[in-house]
C-alpha cells in the first residue's frame, strides 16, 4: 500500500496552517473558511499537490450567498448590553431598531409556547429553521434571538461562537441575532417582562467558493467511475485539522497510491468547498456535472479520521448489499465502524440525493474527548498512526471496487435511505418559499409599478 505516515502528517500540517504568514488570530479565525482568501489558499494547494505528483487538477468557482453585517446589537431598555450576532438573511430592522417585550419559547417545537408572540421579540434555545422563523412570523413575532454555545464554554468559545446562518432562498423578513447561552439564561431567569431593543442591518452579496477535482483514467474500464471525496473548508475559530484536514490527506494519499498502482476503473477526486454551510460544494458539483453522474458508479466521502479516542463510523447511502459487503469486508479487515443505512450530514448526500449510490466514513467523539467546530480543532487531535491506519483501511477498500471483475455496486437505494431521503426534500421544500407568499410578493411589486 503506496501511503505514507510521514508524508499525510506534512500533507495535515500544510492544510491546517495554510495561513502560515498571517497572524495567530487570522490563523485560528479564518482559517478555510468558505469564500475567503484562507480557502482559496487551500484549493491552490491540493491543486498544486495533484500536479506535482504529475495529475492535472482544476479549480471550478461557484457563487455562494453571503451577508455582510454591519450591525448587530440587543440591549435592554435599562442599558444592559449583549454581545449580538446579526443571523445572515434575515433582513433589517429601521435604525432606531425594534423595540419590544421578549418572550422565550424554549425551542419553538410545542404549540403552548407559539401563543401570545404579537408585537414579541421571541427568544429562542436551539436552531430556528426556515419553517420555525414563518411560524414565528404568522404568531406575530417581530424579530427573534437565538442562542448559541453552552453554558460551560470557556471563554475563548463564548467569545467567537459559531452563529447560526439562515437559508438566503427562505426570503422570510424577520430580523434575527444570536447571543450566548448564558445571557439567554440571563434574560429568562432575571428580565423577564422587560423590553429589548434589538437592531440589525446587514447587506446581503456573493461570495466565490471553489471545488477542486483531479482524476486517475482507469486502466481498462475508464467509463465507470469511483469519486473519493473530502470537504476541505472550516468554520470561523478552527484551524479544521480533525474536521476536515484529515479528509483531505485521505484523498492526496490515495492518489499518491493510485498513481502508482493504476486502477481498472477511473477514480476521481473531489475536494469539496462549503460543506460547512450546507454541502453546498457537492451540491454544485453534482449540478455542473449533472450529464456525468450516469457514469459515477460509487461515492466514498471521507469526513474525520485520525482521532485516537473516537469511535469510527460508516453510513451508507446506498443498497443493503452495498452496506453488509462493506460490513463484511471491514471485518475481515479488523477495522471497527458502527454502521446505518441512511443519509449522513455530509458531501456523500449531495450524491445520493442526485440518484448515486455513496457513502461516508467518518467519526464522532466520547465525551470529553475530541472536539470540531471551535478553536479546540488542532492538529492536537488526531494520531499520525490513527490517522494513516484510516488511510489505508479506506484506499484499500476503494480499490477492492476500483478493481473488482464486475461493479459490484448496485444502482439502487435500501427503504431506509429511501425513507431518509425523502424526509431531507421535505425538510429542503421548508427552506423555500411558499408559493402563496410568492403570489403576494409579485402582486405587491405590480401595485408599486402602478
Amino acid at each position: 500500500m503506496s501511503v505514507n505516515q510521514d508524508r499525510a502528517w506534512k500533507y495535515l500540517h500544510d492544510l491546517s496552517y495554510i495561513w502560515g504568514k498571517g497572524t495567530e488570530e487570522e490563523k485560528g479565525a479564518y482559517a478555510r473558511v468558505t469564500g475567503t482568501e484562507g480557502e482559496r489558499l487551500a484549493a491552490e494547494y491540493l491543486k498544486k499537490c495533484c500536479e506535482e505528483l504529475g495529475i492535472p487538477a482544476a479549480i471550478e468557482e461557484y457563487e455562494i450567498d453571503h451577508s455582510d453585517i454591519h450591525t448587530a446589537a440587543l440591549t435592554l431598555k435599562g442599558g444592559k448590553a449583549y454581545t449580538a450576532y446579526g443571523v445572515a438573511h434575515t433582513g433589517n430592522t429601521p435604525a432606531e431598531g425594534i423595540t419590544a417585550p421578549f418572550r422565550f419559547v424554549t425551542n419553538g417545537d410545542q404549540d403552548a409556547d407559539l401563543v401570545d408572540l404579537k408585537g414579541k421579540i421571541a427568544l429562542v434555545t436551539g436552531r430556528v429553521t426556515p419553517k420555525l422563523a414563518r411560524t414565528l412570523k404568522e404568531k406575530g413575532a417581530v424579530a427573534y434571538v437565538v442562542s448559541v454555545g453552552g453554558y460551560f464554554d470557556d471563554e475563548r468559545i463564548a467569545n467567537g461562537p459559531r452563529v447560526p446562518v439562515m437559508s438566503a432562498s427562505a426570503k422570510i423578513e424577520l430580523p434575527g441575532v444570536a447571543i450566548h447561552m448564558r445571557d439567554v439564561k440571563d434574560l429568562v431567569c432575571n428580565h423577564q417582562g422587560e423590553e429589548l431593543t434589538l437592531k440589525l442591518d446587514q447587506t446581503p452579496c456573493k461570495w466565490t467558493a471553489r471545488n477542486v477535482i483531479a482524476e486517475i483514467s482507469g486502466t481498462e474500464t475508464p467509463e465507470e467511475v469511483l469519486v473519493l471525496s473530502a470537504h476541505f473548508d472550516t468554520v470561523i475559530y478552527a484551524l479544521g485539522s480533525w474536521d476536515n484536514g484529515t479528509g483531505c490527506v485521505t484523498l492526496l494519499e490515495a492518489m499518491n497510491h493510485f498513481k502508482a498502482n493504476p486502477p481498472k476503473r477511473t477514480v476521481r477526486f473531489l475536494w469539496c468547498g462549503s460543506e460547512e454551510i450546507g454541502l453546498v460544494g457537492s451540491k454544485k458539483y453534482c449540478e455542473m456535472h449533472k450529464d456525468e453522474l450516469d457514469k459515477v458508479i460509487y461515492n466514498i466521502n471521507i469526513d474525520m479520521l485520525g482521532a485516537p479516542l473516537s469511535r469510527n463510523l460508516f453510513c451508507a447511502s446506498a443498497s443493503e448489499a452495498t452496506y453488509y459487503y462493506t460490513e463484511t469486508y471491514a471485518k475481515m479487515k479488523g477495522w471497527a465502524f458502527k454502521g446505518e443505512m441512511g443519509m449522513y450530514s455530509s458531501d456523500s448526500s449531495s450524491f445520493a440525493n442526485a440518484g448515486v449510490p455513496a457513502c461516508s466514513f467518518g467519526q464522532d467523539m466520547p465525551r470529553g474527548g475530541a472536539e470540531i467546530h471551535n478553536y479546540r480543532d488542532t492538529m492536537d487531535e488526531v494520531d499520525p498512526k490513527t490517522l494513516i491506519d484510516g488511510v489505508a483501511f479506506v484506499t484499500d477498500y476503494a480499490e477492492t471496487i476500483l478493481n473488482a471483475r464486475v461493479n459490484p455496486i448496485p444502482r439502487s437505494f435500501a427503504p431506509k435511505v429511501t425513507e431518509r431521503m425523502e424526509q431531507m426534500k421535505k425538510m429542503f421544500a421548508d427552506m423555500e418559499p411558499k408559493k402563496d407568499e410568492e403570489k403576494d410578493e409579485k402582486a405587491g411589486e405590480k401595485k408599486d409599478e402602478k
